[in-house]
C-alpha cells in the first residue's frame, strides 16, 4: 500500500509541473490553471511529508 501511495503522490507531483508549464498556453485563465498546478504541487509535497512523519499510524 505504501508503494501505491508513493506512486500516486509522485505522479501528482510530476503532473503539477506539466500543469504549471502549460498554464500560459490558455489565454485568459492562466492564473487559475497555474494556481491549480501550484496547489497540486503543494498537496503532493505536504501529504508525503505528513505520511512520512506519522508513518500512517492510527492515533
Amino acid at each position: 500500500m505504501r508503494y501505491v501511495q508513493f506512486l500516486v503522490l509522485f505522479l501528482m507531483l510530476v503532473a503539477s509541473f506539466f500543469v504549471m508549464g502549460y498554464a500560459f498556453a490558455f489565454p485568459g485563465i492562466e492564473a487559475f490553471i497555474f494556481i491549480a498546478g501550484l496547489l497540486m504541487f503543494t498537496l503532493s509535497f505536504v501529504v508525503s511529508i505528513e505520511i512520512g512523519r506519522r508513518g500512517l499510524r492510527h492515533r
